[in-house]
């Protein structure tokens, strides 16, 4: 009987063996490779002007925008607004533009005004382009309007920024 389990043993090995040749002539590896390549999210001012509510020959306060690029790649992050030689009632009006200068669309998250001073001056955005969303390449613009407040100090001039936070147009919004 030990015989005949050997005979079985060996024939069931050999045929395995067989099985296991003609299952590697009938196989291929298909290898598959890829590579992604991620865009850039990056925006920044690309115009302005500046213009106040004083008319005729006694144009005093003066109101100023400048640009500034921080981290040196091209791109203006925020806008310092300048009130100087102004008076209770005096009105600032500052148009900003923004521009997607990254390779994917972008959503405008919010538009926030630094340290204005609240005291001295009262300031509103004006076709706030928060929830925009713009493609590469395209702009869209605002308005910062600036009051001067009764409890504005005589002889002083204010400044504050507006920055404006950007997102990857399909991020996921909290609920």
């Amino acid at each position: 009987m030990n015989g005949k389990m050997a005979a079985i043993f060996g024939v069931l090995i050999i045929g395995l063996a067989v099985m296991a040749a003609s299952y590697a002539q009938w196989t291929e590896t298909l290898n598959v490779s890829g590579s992604v390549a991620t865009g850039e999210l990056d925006a920044g001012f690309s115009a302005y002007s500046c213009s106040d509510n004083e008319v005729g020959t006694y144009n005093v306060g003066v109101v100023s925008c400048e640009l500034k690029d921080e981290d040196n790649d091209g791109d203006n992050e925020s806008a310092e607004i300048t009130i100087s030689n102004a008076y209770p009632g005096y009105e600032a009006n500052c148009n900003l533009t923004i521009k997607n200068t990254g390779s994917i669309p972008l959503h405008v998250k919010a538009v926030n005004v630094g340290n204005p001073n609240p005291e001295a001056l009262s300031v509103s955005i004006v076709n706030d382009p928060s929830c925009t969303t713009l493609d590469v390449g395209e702009t869209v613009t605002f308005d910062v309007v600036a009051y001067v407040t009764e409890n504005a100090g005589e002889l002083s001039g204010y400044s504050f920024n507006v920055t404006v936070d950007i997102e990857q147009f399909n991020s996921v919004q909290p609920e």
